[in-house]
């Protein structure tokens, strides 16, 4: 510029002069116009580029404070949302192990637990999966940050060997409602039995009765002496052999069917002279099952025709003393399909029927799904199959 002459720019190119003090956005107006308008005293009007003033504008970019160049906080001014008000349960150990105990001893734990939620803790309930477990008075409600305790005890008295017992403990939070916890021990015995308790199962072809050993050892070091066993059910005869005198012993259970499908039942016991065990109890149950046991006995299906695929599955037992054998499965229409599947060898059978979508039975059929065995009594074994809504039949 020649001397004499003044210019004067717009209020961006001012501001980065720092001569004019300009609101924050009309510096910002500035920077974003893609031209700026300078006037010349003497009259002359021209446009010139902002291009030309870039001098000006770094030194205006710089001149900004840095908390204005970077804008406000998105979430500035508004406030967090509060977390909602639950309980939240936390067991410091949820198995306690006792380790070797001697019955019939009686032990106790104590299961610690603390609210780390927000809101009071209410333990509503606490369930026992045996009767040899009790549970004390626990605490019911715990403040947030609080603690509180679940008493539990443990009877030895009709237990033996390793044993673990559940307690489930019910409560308000939310995201864990039950909480399971376990004792476990290893009930050491002055006197084992085994088996503990004895089943008899008969089929209805049989009419023989059956026999079942129970064999008594002693662990103490003085000799074992037993009385004479008896049975609380005449139907259950019981015989008390020595195997070595003072130390080993053998406990003979016989009994019959009983008649038709019924069952019955005995505690057998014998008196011991041991002050840890001083007498000897051994449930008996026997009962009559059919030889070949079908579950369900018949196939229901829904309404015809099918909305869609389905399937039916049928289990198959084998009771009797001879193993079972099971083959050519089929249905007695067109559109089921079945598979036969062995899951027990010689005992458990499943018969799967497979159904289209939009089956329905045919007309005047007896609808049934067969299998061939080898059973005498049952050499076909039928199942029934049945559809409501279906065309008469």
């Amino acid at each position: 510029m020649r001397a004499g002459q003044t210019k004067t720019c717009s209020p961006a190119i001012a501001a980065a002069g720092g001569s004019t003090s300009w609101p924050e956005s009309v510096k910002f107006s500035a920077l974003m116009n893609g031209y700026s308008r300078c006037q010349v005293v003497h009259g002359a009007r021209r446009w010139c580029r902002f291009g030309g003033c870039a001098t000006a504008l770094l030194a205006l970019v710089l001149a900004l404070p840095a908390a204005e160049s970077a804008g406000p906080s998105a979430t500035a001014g508004v406030p967090a949302r509060p977390l909602a008000a639950s309980p939240r349960i936390q067991f410091v150990e949820l198995t306690h192990d006792f380790g070797e105990i001697k019955r019939p001893e009686i032990v106790a734990h104590t299961f610690v637990f603390s609210n780390v939620g927000n809101a009071t803790l209410e333990v509503m309930d606490v369930q026992l999966s045996c009767g040899c477990t009790t549970v004390g008075d626990w605490d019911r409600q715990v403040a947030p940050g609080g603690t509180g305790r679940i008493p539990i005890q443990l009877s030895s008295v009709t237990l033996s060997g390793a044993v673990t017992r559940a307690i489930t403990v019910s409560c308000n939070d939310p995201l864990q409602p039950r909480s399971v916890l376990r004792l476990n021990a290893t009930v050491l015995t002055p006197i084992d039995v085994n088996p503990s308790t004895v089943i008899f199962q008969f089929t209805t072809e049989n009419t023989k009765s059956e026999t079942k050993t129970v064999r008594i050892v002693n662990r103490q070091a003085e000799p074992l002496i037993l009385e004479t066993p008896g049975s609380s059910n005449p139907a259950f005869k019981v015989a008390l052999r020595m195997l070595r005198p003072g130390q080993e012993f053998e406990l003979g259970i016989t009994t019959e069917p009983p008649s038709g499908s019924g069952a019955v039942s005995s505690a057998i016991s014998v008196k011991t002279s041991s002050p840890g065990m001083p007498l000897i109890t051994v449930p008996a149950h026997a009962m009559t099952r059919p030889s070949v046991v079908v579950s369900p006995a018949q196939i229901d299906l829904p309404v015809a025709p099918l909305a869609g695929g389905l399937n039916s599955s049928v289990s198959i037992m084998g009771m009797a003393a001879d193993p079972l054998v099971l083959s050519e499965p089929k249905v007695n229409f067109s559109g089921g399909e079945v598979e036969l599947r062995e899951l027990q060898p010689g005992r458990l059978f499943s018969l799967r029927v497979s159904f289209p979508a939009g089956f329905a039975l045919p007309q005047n059929t007896a609808a049934e799904l067969t299998v061939k065995s080898n059973h005498p009594r049952f050499p076909v074994i039928r199942i029934p199959i049945t559809q409501s809504g279906g065309p008469a039949r």
